[in-house]
């Protein structure tokens, strides 16, 4: 038996840059991101309730992950 777990993921759209899980990081500053965004929507099962409130894509957001740390003067070199 073998076991895995998704540590990151690449996307053709930005093929320079790895998106990792945020359950990856494990630093305990992290601050709450304080929204909440849902991507690929289109694949969820029909019995999949979202929550109301974040902003909810149907696949990916129109910008990366470091687009959005650098909006949020969140970005580290």
């Amino acid at each position: 038996m073998s076991c895995s777990a998704m540590l990151w993921l690449y996307a053709e759209s930005w093929p320079d840059l790895l998106h990792p899980f945020a359950s990856v990081i494990d630093s305990p500053e992290l601050e709450d991101p304080g929204e909440m965004v849902i991507t690929h929507a289109d694949s969820k099962l029909d019995y999949v309730w979202l929550p109301k409130g974040p902003k909810v894509y149907q696949q990916y957001s129109p910008g990366s992950i470091e687009e959005w740390h650098k909006k949020h003067g969140k970005f580290m070199e």
